[in-house]
């Protein structure tokens, strides 16, 4: 393990984030905060492998403009009318865990059969299914790879967590990746490795096992998978690719996280979208204040129509039987009002949804001609 020639180690004196740099810093790449960052020279353990970057700045821009304009209920000019303050690159740490298990495994395997009946004209028909359930166990012992990350304990470390089959596309560190690299940092206890395989390498090692476990043992279902294995490991450093993205709207600071690769052929973000609350209002569902508003309105017109039943002679006249048949036919009519009311306003709610959506999309579109933030 290396380190790098005096890099500075950083502090933020706003949210209490810490990282390193070569570059004395402008600002926070967690909070955004200016004027409140103090540095001192320091030293910073390079890793011995970097997962390399799958998106560049472009690629990150355009994902941001798509997670803007295709979250429901954000600000309809959210693309264009928002405030780009810095698009930065950055590194988190992680540990890489490689090693070997040795156990036993136990699990039911399931077999599932179609219950059928053939009738006289020869048709097949199906009436049921039946399970068959087996228990199996066995040995195992098998090599393994996980990460875990440092920070994992905040949103950013749990969002850049490396997936297994990331961890192939891993290659040793260069001189490039450490100029002007913005590398996040955390504690010493995260730093220590056996804290961090206890607190998410160990678990990530588990679900690796239970996987294993499923593909070896036949059957159409495989439940109730218990391993007992211990395991032996080396741990190496190792950073994971991030795109940190500092923006303002409507006098508010946000801060999202933009992963540096690609999973299944998207970009992921992080980041809370400023939502158009007033709008998701009107066109949200009725509220209980709406439902109680209708039952109200059902029950005065039931207290009605009792109040007229028990004055029926004073005031019109009428006979019970009439009064009865007008009764029913009142009821009616306003139930097929208030379904009809319900409808409308079913309708109007769709279709503000409907608008919203499409003036999202066309300020999208128009934001893509905004040049890439720096």
């Amino acid at each position: 393990m290396m380190a790098t020639e005096s890099p500075l180690s950083c502090t933020c004196n706003a949210c209490g984030e810490r990282w390193h740099q070569a570059a004395a810093p402008h600002r926070c790449p967690l909070c955004g905060e200016r004027g409140r960052v103090t540095s001192e020279p320091g030293t910073l353990d390079a890793p011995e492998q970097v997962l390399p970057f799958e998106v560049d700045r472009a690629a990150a821009w355009q994902a941001i403009l798509d997670h803007m304009g295709a979250t429901d209920w954000a600000h309809p000019d959210l693309c264009t009318a928002h405030t780009p303050v810095a698009l930065t690159r950055v590194w988190v740490p992680a540990w890489v865990f490689r090693g070997s298990y040795e156990g036993q495994y136990g699990a039911t395997s399931v077999m599932k059969y179609i219950l059928t009946h053939t009738s006289n004209v020869i048709i097949e028909k199906k009436v049921g299914t039946r399970e068959e359930a087996h228990p199996v166990t066995g040995p195992l012992k098998n090599a393994f790879a996980v990460a875990g990350v440092i920070a994992d304990a905040t949103p950013l470390g749990r969002f850049v967590a490396p997936a297994a089959d990331a961890l192939a596309r891993m290659r040793p560190v260069t001189p490039q990746d450490l100029d002007d690299a913005v590398v996040l940092s955390a504690g010493p206890a995260e730093s220590d490795p056996a804290a961090v395989w206890k607190r998410t390498g160990e678990a990530r090692m588990r679900e690796h096992v239970v996987d294993s476990v499923k593909a070896i043992v036949s059957g159409d279902e495989v439940r109730n998978v218990r391993v007992q294995v211990d395991a032996t490991w080396a741990a190496a450093r190792a950073w994971v690719p991030a795109w940190r993205y500092e923006w303002r709207y409507g006098g508010a600071t946000h801060a999202w996280l933009v992963d540096g690769r690609r999973v299944n052929g998207g970009v992921r973000i992080a980041g809370e979208v400023p939502l158009d609350e007033a709008e998701k209002a009107r066109s949200a569902a009725p509220s209980l204040a709406q439902v109680g508003k209708e039952v109200g309105l059902w029950f005065l017109g039931f207290f009605f129509l009792a109040f007229l039943f028990e004055k029926r002679d004073a005031l019109f006249g009428l006979s019970r039987s009439q009064v009865e048949g007008l009764s029913d036919v009142t009821v009616v009519v306003y139930m097929l009002a208030g379904i009809a009311r319900l409808w409308r306003s079913g309708n109007k709610r769709a279709k503000r949804h409907g608008l919203h959506k499409a003036a999202r999309a066309d300020d999208r579109e128009a934001a893509r001609t905004r040049p890439v933030p720096a």
